[in-house]
């Protein structure tokens, strides 16, 4: 997935129109302005739709699992190992 510098992540994102039709997009970085909704897919196609063709917008993100490659040694379950007293 193209990643562009300010933009938001979303699993999924529906845009809805003012004539009611929803335009739904999986795993997209996305931005909202005062041109509209600017959307990127995870193929790099873009969309942009004009402010005033957007009544609202939903986006869902699902929270990262972390592996346990990810996690530091201490929250792995490994003790620290301390120096005795001099």
């Amino acid at each position: 997935m193209k990643v562009v510098r300010g933009m938001l992540r979303a699993d999924e994102l529906t845009v809805v129109h003012h004539d009611d039709t929803v335009s739904r997009f999986t795993d997209v970085t996305y931005t909202i302005g005062r041109e509209g909704v600017r959307v990127i897919t995870a193929t790099g196609d873009e969309k942009a739709f004009p402010q005033h063709d957007v009544l609202t917008t939903v986006a869902l993100t699902r929270p990262l699992i972390p592996t346990q490659r990810g996690l530091s040694s201490a929250s792995a379950g490994n003790s620290a190992q301390v120096p005795g007293p001099r």
